[in-house]
């Protein structure tokens, strides 16, 4: 059974830090503007090939992880299924990468986060901070 530990600030190395995230990955993108360096043809082609991620998918970019458990297009979407499924593949993709610790973040909306996390976290895992809000 991994330690958990629920501070703001990591309270030990981590491997790889988990993010909640929605289906067209918003809630990622931040706040600042920065100069682009495409041409409009290049950026409209783009915005027309976009397509929204699935409910559940882990979005891994290198120690970045970001799960998929928010879809703003859908008044019926099942938070409950979409972490269950995140939380699914990121036992998957830590227990295939031999991860033993890393951080995420409490996915907003979903009571027994912590209980659902400790259900499929591989045994490989020594030790898990969530991450809380000051």
């Amino acid at each position: 059974m991994p330690e958990i530990i629920a501070a703001p600030t990591a309270p030990f190395p981590i491997e790889v830090m988990v993010y909640e995230e929605d289906t067209w990955l918003l809630m990622s993108a931040g706040n600042s503007i920065s100069e682009i360096r495409q041409s409009m043809p290049e950026l409209e082609s783009g915005m027309i090939e976009q397509t929204a991620r699935e409910s559940g998918d882990l979005l891994i970019k290198g120690n970045r992880w970001f799960a998929i458990v928010n879809n703003i297009d859908d008044e019926e979407f099942d938070k409950a299924e979409a972490v269950q499924q995140a939380l699914d593949n990121l036992a998957d993709e830590v227990a295939d990468r031999e991860i033993t610790s890393f951080g995420i973040q409490v996915f907003s909306g979903f009571p027994e986060f912590e209980k659902a996390l400790r259900e499929v976290c591989p045994a490989t895992v020594e030790r898990i901070w969530i991450q809380t809000s000051d």
